[in-house]
C-alpha cells in the first residue's frame, strides 16, 4: 500500500506504512528504504530521502530506479555533483535511459509528482 499511495500522489500515508514495516522486520530488503525515501522526496525532506535512497542503493546496487530516484533527491538538495554522478551511474546500468520514456512505463498517476521527477532529473541532463 505505501507503494501505491505515492504512485497516485498521497506520499504522506506511505510514511507510517513503511516506518512500521521496517519497525517489524528492520533487515526488510531495499525496496522498503527506496518506497520510504521515495515518499520523502516528495514530502520535501530531502534530508530523510537521502538517508533512506542510499540505504536502499547500498542494499542493491544495480537498482535503476534507486539511482533515478537518489539522483532526483540530490538535485533538490541542490548537490549538482553528486545528483551527475548519480547520472552516470543510471546511464552505466541502462545506456539508453531517458526520463520521458522511463516515466511512460512507471506506474505513477499524480502529475504533481510526475513534474517533480521531470524537473529534478533535467537539472542533471536525463
Amino acid at each position: 500500500m505505501g507503494g501505491i499511495y505515492t504512485y497516485v500522489g498521497q506520499s504522506a500515508k506511505t510514511i507510517p506504512l513503511l516506518r512500521t514495516a521496517l519497525r517489524l522486520n528492520p533487515d526488510g530488503g531495499y525496496l522498503y528504504f527506496l518506497i520510504l525515501g521515495r515518499a520523502y522526496l516528495f514530502e520535501n525532506d530531502i534530508e530523510q530521502a537521502l538517508i533512506n535512497l542510499r540505504q536502499a542503493a547500498a542494499r542493491n546496487p544495480a537498482d535503476l530506479e534507486t539511482h533515478v530516484y537518489l539522483a532526483a533527491a540530490l538535485a533538490a538538495a541542490g548537490d549538482g555533483s553528486g545528483a551527475e554522478w548519480e547520472a552516470v551511474e543510471i546511464r552505466s546500468i541502462d545506456s539508453a535511459f531517458s526520463v520521458r520514456s522511463w516515466l511512460q512505463t512507471y506506474p505513477m498517476s499524480s502529475p504533481q509528482y510526475i513534474e517533480r521527477m521531470e524537473n529534478l532529473l533535467a537539472k542533471v541532463g536525463l
